[in-house]
C-alpha cells in the first residue's frame, strides 16, 4: 500500500474557509484587506493554503468576533499580550454603556407599551380621552404636530399656547366631549351665518379661559417676535382643515 505524501499548500479556499467557520467571500475580504497573504497558487492556477493559513484566520476570527474592528486586527495579530489587553477592556467598557443604554431603552418601551409612541408626552394620557370623546386619529394626529411644533418654536421665546385645536391638556371627558360638540357645531356653520359663528367662538373662548385659569397658565407676558417661529405658526394654521383653521384663528385673536 502507497502511502500519501504530505502536501504542504493541500487546502483550497473553500476547504480553509470550511475549517475556520467563515465563507470563501470572507477569506477574499481578508485577503483585499492585507489580513490574509495570498498564497502561492498551484499549477492549475487555485490557491493552496497551509496549516499556518489556517491558525492565522483562526486568530482573525476570534479578534472579529469580540467585535475588534477589521482595520485594528493586523497590528494585533502580533501585538504585545499587553496592547491585546487594553483593547479587550476598552471593547468590555463599550459593550457596558451599550448595555445601559439598551436597558434604558427597554424601561422606556415599558413605560410606553398600551400608548403611541409617536405621540409627545403631553398627548399620551390625553389620547385615550380624545377617542372616548369621539375625536378620530386625524384629529388627534394633528394635534400631535401642533405640539411637537409648538415644543420646538418655544424653544425660540415664540408664545405657542394657541397652536393646537383641542389644547393638549384636557383631561376631564367633559370637557373633551364639550370641546367636540362646539368643533361639529363650528364645522357646519357656513360663511354668511356671522352671529351663530360668534357666538361659537365665544363658548370656544370661553372654556379655553377657564381652562388656562384652572391649570395655573395664561397667555403669558409679551415675547420679543420671533419672525421664523411667527412664519412657522402661520403655515401651520394655514394648512389646517377650514373648521379647524378658523378655530385657531378665531380665538387665537381673542387671546392675543
Amino acid at each position: 500500500m502507497t502511502r500519501r505524501r504530505w502536501n504542504p499548500q493541500m487546502l483550497t479556499i473553500g476547504q480553509l474557509a470550511d475549517i475556520a467557520g467563515v465563507s470563501v467571500r470572507t477569506v477574499r475580504h481578508y485577503h483585499q484587506l492585507g489580513l490574509m497573504p495570498e498564497p502561492e497558487r498551484d499549477e492549475s492556477g487555485y490557491r493552496r493554503y497551509r496549516s499556518r493559513d489556517v491558525v492565522r484566520l483562526l486568530r482573525i476570527r476570534a479578534l472579529a468576533d469580540v467585535g475588534i474592528p477589521l482595520a485594528r486586527i493586523e497590528e494585533l495579530l502580533d501585538a504585545e499580550t499587553q496592547v491585546v489587553e487594553d483593547m479587550l477592556g476598552e471593547l468590555e467598557r463599550e459593550l457596558e454603556s451599550q448595555v445601559r443604554r439598551l436597558r434604558a431603552r427597554q424601561a422606556r418601551i415599558a413605560r410606553i407599551r398600551g400608548t403611541d409612541p409617536r405621540l409627545p408626552p403631553a398627548l399620551r394620557g390625553l389620547a385615550a380621552t380624545l377617542r372616548g370623546a369621539g375625536f378620530d386619529d386625524a384629529a388627534i394626529a394633528a394635534e400631535r404636530d401642533a405640539i411637537l411644533l409648538a415644543e420646538a418654536i418655544g424653544e425660540r421665546g415664540t408664545p405657542t399656547w394657541t397652536m393646537g385645536l383641542f389644547f393638549a391638556d384636557f383631561e376631564d371627558p367633559s370637557q373633551a366631549e364639550r370641546l367636540l360638540e362646539l368643533w361639529r357645531r363650528f364645522d357646519a356653520v357656513g360663511d354668511d351665518d356671522a352671529a351663530e359663528a360668534e357666538e361659537l367662538v365665544d363658548a370656544f373662548s370661553e372654556l379655553f379661559r377657564a381652562h388656562l385659569q384652572a391649570s395655573g397658565r395664561g397667555a403669558g407676558a409679551p415675547q420679543p417676535p420671533d419672525p421664523l417661529g411667527q412664519l412657522l405658526i402661520a403655515d401651520h394654521v394655514a394648512s389646517l382643515p377650514r373648521a379647524q383653521r378658523r378655530i385657531v384663528e378665531a380665538v387665537s385673536a381673542r387671546f392675543a
